[in-house]
Formats: C-alpha cells, structure tokens, sequence
C-alpha cells in the first residue's frame, strides 16, 4: 500500500502521464506492497465520518495517479483509495480488461482497498463513491452495477459502459445509483455517438444520469471541480421523507 498525504513537504515521485495528462505521483512506498495507494485530506479530524472515493485509474497508469487527482479534486473533502489494476501493460502500467478473471480480481481489490481505508479512518459508510477514467471508468461502471449496496454514487470519465458479462443483471438494485458520466468530444476511444447509444439504455433503465460533455480530453480542471460540487451535492442533501 502507498500513503499519500499532499502537504507542503510532501515527498512525491514522478512517473509517466496518461492520456487525461494526469501527472501520475506516489508517496515512496513504505513497504514492499504497492496494491493500492491512500489519499488522506489535509488537517485530517478523526472525529468526522469522512466521505470515500475508490479512484480506478486509466489504462496505462497505476495506482500512483491518486495524487494528482486529489490535489484538483479536494484536498480536504475525502479520504481516497486508488486499487492497481490487475493486467500488466508491457512497459508502461497496468488496466482493467473486461474478461472473467480481471473482474473477479478487480472486485476483490476494491473490496480490499475499502476494508484498509474503513480500518484506518473513519469512513461514512453511506457516502462511498467509485470513480474512474477511462477504462478505470469502465471498471468503475461494472463494480457499482455488480455491488450497488457499496456505493453511493459512480463517476465515470470517459469510461463507457461494459459489455458482455450482462453487467446489468441487477437492474432493480442498480437504479438507485446516482451517476456522474463525462465524456470529452474529441476522445477517439468514446465518442459522441457511443454515449449517445448507451445513455439512451441508462434513461430507458431508469437510471439517475448527471452528464457532462466538455471540448477536449484534457479538462481535468474542469472534470475534476464539476465531480466534486456533484459528491458533495449529494452528501449534502436532506434525507427526503416519505409522504
């Protein structure tokens, strides 16, 4: 597990940028583990039920990219955790395909990247959020889908929804998921039409869709801001009652 708390003396190593130009950083590791890393926000008050984002990095990146997502994201708003992905890419990092066995491995290391974070901070157990790029997103999609009682919330950057493995096997549980979906015009990966497609399946599911559209891949100052004010409206907001 790497630790990653951002303050003025923190001490980072660079590594390469993904596709999103996320500068991917991790604190030096403190221990041979490197499964996933953990973000705690700054003045860290163990008296307060902190919100959780499980963050799924990009195709090509590592769990290291927590740092950089949390320093635009919020430094003070959440505890993070960012689980590796289970497949190697030859020389440049890792990802998350979508066969049988990497979902099995993914699930079970989201589960255990937010049983470390619940033993070590105090996490509100109603206010967890899976979020993810790319095929992070894609990931991010499936897990919440697969366990809709984990999350509160989804957010997908880019991501598309999974095929295959009927992801949507648990409809009924699934449309109580708020969703967070972006998608930037000039991704070749998933374009315009695709989303188009795919949102029209979500709306007709019933699904709770916020969507963002934005003119170029690298947005994340704008991405990033939009997704956070989207948690916290959510975390805010006053238990409806029943009438």
């Amino acid at each position: 597990m790497n630790r990653i708390k951002l303050g003025p003396l923190a001490t980072m190593s660079s590594a390469s940028r993904t596709e999103f130009d996320f500068e991917s950083r991790a604190a030096r590791p403190r221990s041979n583990s490197s499964e996933h890393s953990v973000f705690i926000p700054l003045h860290y008050e163990k008296n307060y039920a902190y919100p959780l984002v499980v963050w799924l990095h990009d195709r090509g990146a590592d769990g290291g990219q927590l740092a950089d997502v949390m320093s635009v994201l919020s430094l003070r708003n959440y505890v993070a955790v960012a689980p590796r992905g289970p497949d190697a890419v030859s020389g440049v990092g890792f990802d998350w395909s979508q066969t049988a066995r990497s979902i099995e491995q993914s699930d079970r290391a989201i589960a255990a990247a937010i049983d470390d974070a619940r033993q070590q901070f105090n996490i509100a157990s109603q206010r967890i959020f899976v979020a993810g790029i790319g095929t992070g997103g894609t990931m991010a999609f499936r897990i919440a889908f697969q366990r809709p009682e984990w999350f509160s919330g989804v957010l997908s950057i880019n991501g598309a929804i999974p095929s295959g493995s009927t992801p949507l096997v648990r409809l009924n549980a699934c449309r109580r998921l708020p969703i967070f979906w972006t998608q930037c015009r000039d991704d070749e990966r998933f374009s315009e039409s695709e989303l188009a497609m795919q949102l029209r399946v979500l709306h007709i599911g019933g699904f709770q869709v916020t969507l963002r559209q934005y003119p170029a891949g690298n947005q994340r100052n704008l991405i990033l801001p939009d997704a956070d004010r989207w948690m916290m409206d959510l975390i805010t907001r006053p238990a409806t009652t029943a009438s």
